[in-house]
């Protein structure tokens, strides 16, 4: 988190962890009724550790999209 700070990068998300249980479950069942799997799939892109660091310039620049998932287990371009 510290490096995107330095950056002055935002990293922005949805916080459901303070909303009451019940009221999470329903915001994110009516957001799987009204977002298709297939778009979210598009929009989630998965980097490795290695990455990190160019995928940090292209937020940095604008570049960015979407959710970027960091694999710490294994390099996904291996296959």
């Amino acid at each position: 988190m510290f490096p995107f700070l330095l950056r002055a990068i935002n990293v922005v998300g949805i916080d459901s962890v303070r909303c009451p249980t019940p009221r999470r479950v329903e915001a994110w069942e009516r957001l799987s009724e009204c977002v298709p799997g297939s778009q979210l799939d598009s929009i989630i892109r998965e980097i490795s550790l290695e990455q990190l660091v160019d995928a940090a310039d292209e937020l940095a620049k604008g570049w960015g999209h979407g959710r970027t998932v960091v694999n710490l287990k294994a390099d996904p371009r291996s296959g």
